[in-house]
């Protein structure tokens, strides 16, 4: 792992975008306009974000999800294959 800026928040979601058909970076000012939305997969930055919006963000993920901490380690989470992989 290694650590995560907001610029590094964009470049997963730029991978994630080589991977998936439709991706979302989220972040604490638009957490709640991604409400009922499905994406691909999702980076969730979760600098200033509350519990309850972190997990708001990250449960738009239906196959990929990257928590992306302010500041803090990177991690990602796979759901299921790639379009890629299948």
């Amino acid at each position: 792992m290694r650590r995560c800026t907001s610029t590094d928040a964009e470049t997963h979601r730029a991978r994630l975008a080589e991977r998936w058909d439709n991706v979302a970076l989220i972040e604490r000012s638009d957490v709640w306009t991604h409400k009922g939305v499905e994406y691909d997969a999702v980076v969730v930055d979760t600098a200033g974000m509350s519990a309850h919006e972190v997990y708001l963000a990250a449960s738009r993920a239906a196959h990929e999800l990257v928590p992306a901490p302010h500041g803090g380690p990177a991690m990602r989470v796979a759901t299921s294959l790639p379009r890629d992989s299948r």
